[in-house]
């Protein structure tokens, strides 16, 4: 007898299936692994995609299905990664997928038609071809009883689990991969690799000096968090409020931006100036939960290694000192204005572990994404007006702002004069766009700033009015391309600087000058510029910025770093475990 036409059209199918699939699979896995930086990651990245590849062929029992789920799988997460370190800097940790895999997350993403888009279109043919592969190709293992084809796949999909297991682990093939240092994972370039040594590395690593180290220097009086502060004198203290500045930095710092709209008042002192400069902050692109945490604890969020990306939520709740703390033992109510929902990135959470006493978000005021900064300051105004109306406590507001967030990509017919059209003949298209789009919002900052100011200076109390940028934007990752003028030579990473701004409206409160300020030492600064008595946390603090002369963790003398890092967790535990 001879077959079928239609069992010979399906064996067709079926093999033609598998024979596309062997070849997909096997130019996706040249596709994932050609970012690895090495031929040994190379390797280690194609072992563990044919071990999860060979069980996912178990647990389908389809040749071509579980190829392709394993090809798309590994490219997904190479696609991801690349797509986070040029908008953020850093590639995928598997903690990103802990914390960041949300509706939050997408709703970012949302803003971002230029990720998604690719994405989206990129995931439609992958489901297609899934879809092709349950159609058209037959199971394995038809003819064999039900019970041993079940032992067989569990038995195998298991067995290859295992192998991948022993692949990646730390005492497996490739420990020598694993035995590199932090800095050298966390500056790597290799986004499969990256990924999966960040499954082994995600603790909080806490800085362990020898606590010897910390009698080298006088840091102050090693006292508790439980000890109670010194009593300020007799005198009114400030109303304090600060504003982070999203994605804000002086433009003036870049080489090709010398015209005029590159100049702000927003970055030039004034007769109520105590403080002012570039600023040294941690992230580039996004992160501004790193850089709060930063701002509020004084300890820079890079030296927890990776862990210090998710700070929100493994670093704020085991905090001992924090400028909101200080302020509330000497009497403030602390209140938070967040521009985005209370749930973001765990903020409502993170900031009462920071000592908030109220936190205001955007559901509240029925604001988005594209609301501007005079929007969302004329809220802060409400507050501070009925906060004023019903007590005579000092204040401590914590603004932040949102509308210079990327992208910056909005068409030139919708910017305001001078902005709607390129303003830099000797930049390509995109940065041009870009550029305008900055220096545009840039002026709206300045408007709601210089509304703030007035209406605190003018309230009839003593009052400080901080502000600093908490990154540079990405500019879709074009930024790099932007080169530092003269004048930031010396200061540290140009991109990673930014500014800051204290200003008030007492003529004898101390004024302070830097050549570079780190962001760690801001709340410090601000502590001094109030005269308040800062405990012994922020009084060490401001030891080591005047020994540094504002730098931190590129401080000079190393000696000197270690003798702090050692008073601040063997002496203080400024963090508890």
């Amino acid at each position: 007898m001879h077959p079928s036409p239609h069992r010979f059209n399906a064996s067709r199918r079926h093999a033609l299936v598998v024979i596309l699939a062997v070849i997909a699979f096997i130019l996706a896995l040249a596709r994932a692994t050609n970012r690895e930086s090495t031929a040994d990651e190379v390797l280690f990245s194609a072992c563990l995609t044919l071990a999860l590849a060979t069980a996912l062929v178990f647990f389908t029992r389809r040749i071509g299905l579980g190829l392709l789920l394993a090809a798309g799988l590994v490219l997904a997460l190479r696609t991801i990664s690349l797509v986070k370190q040029s908008y953020l800097g850093t590639l995928l940790y598997a903690s990103d997928l802990l914390y960041f895999g949300n509706g939050n997350t997408l709703d970012v993403i949302a803003h971002y038609p230029q990720i998604w888009h690719p994405l989206a279109l990129r995931g439609a043919l992958a489901l297609g071809a899934l879809a092709v592969c349950i159609a058209w190709e037959r199971p394995l293992w038809r003819r064999i009883r039900t019970r041993w084809r079940l032992l067989l796949q569990l038995a195998g999909g298991f067995a290859c689990l295992i192998a991948l297991w022993a692949l990646a682990a730390p005492t497996g093939p490739f420990r020598h991969i694993h035995a590199r240092g932090e800095w050298e994972e966390i500056t790597s370039t290799s986004p499969l690799t990256s990924f999966v040594l960040s499954l082994y590395r995600m603790h909080v690593d806490i800085p362990a000096p020898d606590p010897q180290l910390a009698d080298r220097y006088d840091w102050g009086e090693p006292a508790t968090p439980e000890s109670p502060p010194a009593n300020p004198p007799e005198r009114r203290l400030p109303d304090i409020v600060v504003v982070l500045e999203e994605s804000t930095f002086d433009p003036a710092i870049l080489a090709d931006c010398t015209i005029r709209e590159c100049r702000s008042a927003m970055f030039d002192a004034d007769a109520y100036t105590l403080a002012h400069g570039p600023l040294q902050v941690h992230t580039i692109g996004g992160g501004t939960w790193t850089s709060e945490f930063t701002f509020f604890s004084g300890m820079p969020s890079t030296l927890f290694g990776r862990a210090g990306l998710y700070a929100p939520f493994n670093l704020a709740p085991h905090l001992r000192y924090a400028l909101p703390r200080v302020l509330k033992e000497h009497g403030y109510r602390n209140i938070a204005v967040y521009p985005m929902g209370a749930n973001f990135l765990d903020a409502k959470r993170a900031y009462e572990f920071y000592g908030f006493d109220a936190f205001h978000d955007a559901a509240e005021f029925n604001l988005g994404w594209e609301s501007s900064d005079l929007a969302i300051e004329q809220e802060l105004e409400k507050i501070y007006r009925r906060e004023r109306a019903s007590s005579d406590q000092p204040l401590f507001l914590m603004l932040l702002t949102m509308r210079q967030h990327g992208p910056h990509s909005d068409a030139y017919a919708k910017l305001p004069k001078p902005y709607d059209h390129p303003l830099f003949p000797q930049l390509d298209d995109k940065l041009n766009l870009c550029l305008s789009n900055y220096l545009a919002r840039l002026s709206g900052s300045l408007e709601a700033l210089t509304r703030l100011q007035t209406m605190l200076f003018a309230s009839g109390r003593p009052a400080i009015l901080a502000h600093f940028g908490d990154h540079q934007p990405s500019f879709d990752g074009y930024i790099a391309r932007l080169r530092g003028a003269d004048a930031v030579n010396g200061l540290g990473d140009p991109r990673m600087l930014t500014y800051y701004m204290i200003r008030s409206n007492d003529p004898a409160a101390p004024k302070h000058g830097y050549p570079v300020l780190d962001l760690a030492f801001l709340a410090g600064l601000i502590l001094d510029t109030a005269e308040i008595p800062k405990g012994p946390f922020f009084t060490a603090n401001a030891a080591l910025r005047e020994r540094c002369k504002g730098r931190y963790l590129d401080c000079p003398d190393k000696g000197l770093l270690d003798s702090y890092l050692s008073f601040v967790f063997a002496h203080l535990h400024s963090l508890s475990r």
